[in-house]
């Protein structure tokens, strides 16, 4: 009988969570290491029915063939837990910045309108209404493909569709805010107030630079459960104010393609953005109540009016310029890609080769770096 190989080669989407879970890097799991993974996910009760699901030979120890062949209770239980645990939950929406930094969208094929303001915002994530549905207002071609929540820490699944190709991971910093709003006004629709800053996280806005049929950004943006990233670990921040933690922010992307490692985009200070701190917030919240359904931008109030007025949501706030060899190199399946945002305050040259090299190894990041690793499927 033919005995089937279990390598990082032949399984790539089990390796990649399998080698996230095993932090020790010793190749095998044991029981601490999948309450870790049972505890990332609110599902600690879980972990002895996981551990006796996987364990086959029962040595306490889950190597790679066994992960591989018990890995549909893995799946379960993040089916089971629906959100990525630092999303924040189901009323959580999901947002992006187009062309926030300089230089960016003309390498994406885009145009910017304005030095002075980003181009505009787009949803990636809309959940679903707390009571009715709702096609906010006509946009429901939009509602279709962002209703999907897209956010892993370690895949990405290649987008499968003929038309789709040029995909490309967008190195960013995300920051989760609550969202306040108005009283309803007489036709029941509430404005938007103020965005409150809470955390900061490394955010893989991966995207499809040539989609067949897509009149709109958002529809480059969401293509299934599996399409965007974000850190499991985060930065608290209490202000979004000039001279405050958030100047001191870098954010870059590196891939590792062969076994060879790329920088794919430059480094990229958050100082920089054409627009930062309160005034981009003050922006954003003009653009999500005044942004209207036109050209390939959506009526983003509607969105968020067909969501129910979510009172959180996680902003992507642009992202940084590539490499030579990353504008030249779109990504491919089992290629691999890790997105870093990390203090330049205690590392002002960025992360070295070595570190770099160990978060493609899943090791902790040391403190001052928050990172995303994923692997493309």
């Amino acid at each position: 009988r033919t005995m089937t190989a279990y390598t990082k080669e032949s399984h790539p989407r089990e390796w990649a969570i399998f080698s996230s879970i095993d932090t020790n890097d010793d190749g095998k799991v044991d029981r601490d290491e999948l309450l870790a993974e049972c505890k990332s996910f609110g599902r600690e009760s879980a972990r002895d029915d996981l551990a006796n699901a996987l364990d086959k030979d029962g040595d306490g120890q889950v190597d790679f063939a066994e992960f591989c062949q018990g890995f549909a209770a893995i799946a379960a239980m993040e089916a089971a837990a629906n959100f990525h645990p630092g999303w924040g939950g189901e009323g959580c929406f999901g947002l992006g910045v187009a062309g926030n930094v300089a230089g960016h969208m003309a390498q994406a094929g885009m145009t910017q309108d304005s030095g002075k303001t980003p181009a505009n915002i787009f949803a990636f994530y809309c959940p679903d209404p707390p009571d009715s549905h709702s096609d906010a207002a006509g946009q429901g071609k939009i509602l279709d493909k962002i209703h999907t929540f897209p956010v892993t820490t370690n895949i990405v699944e290649y987008p499968r569709d003929a038309g789709a190709s040029k995909v490309q991971v967008e190195p960013e910093m995300a920051i989760f805010v609550d969202v306040q709003y108005a009283e309803p006004d007489s036709d029941g629709k509430r404005r938007v107030t103020s965005l409150v800053p809470r955390r900061v996280a490394a955010f893989n806005d991966c995207s499809i630079r040539a989609l067949e049929g897509s009149d709109k950004l958002s529809e480059k943006k969401n293509w299934g459960a599996e399409s965007k990233g974000i850190s499991s670990r985060v930065i608290e921040v209490d202000s979004f104010a000039p001279g405050t933690l958030v100047d001191r922010l870098v954010m870059v992307s590196y891939v590792m393609r062969d076994g060879n490692v790329e920088k794919y985009s430059r480094d990229a200070p958050a100082r920089n953005y054409t627009m930062f701190h309160e005034p981009l917030l003050a922006w954003i919240v003009d653009r999500i109540n005044n942004q209207r359904n036109e050209d390939k931008w959506d009526d983003v109030g509607e969105l968020v009016r067909a969501a129910g007025y979510p009172p959180h949501a996680w902003i992507a706030l642009g992202a940084g310029t590539y490499t030579a060899w990353g504008e030249k190199n779109y990504l491919r399946p089992r290629d691999e890609a890790v997105v870093i945002v990390y203090d330049d305050a205690k590392f002002p040259n960025g992360p070295d080769a070595a570190q770099v090299e160990a978060l493609f190894h899943d090791k902790t990041a040391a403190d001052g770096i928050v990172c995303v690793h994923q692997t493309f499927v």
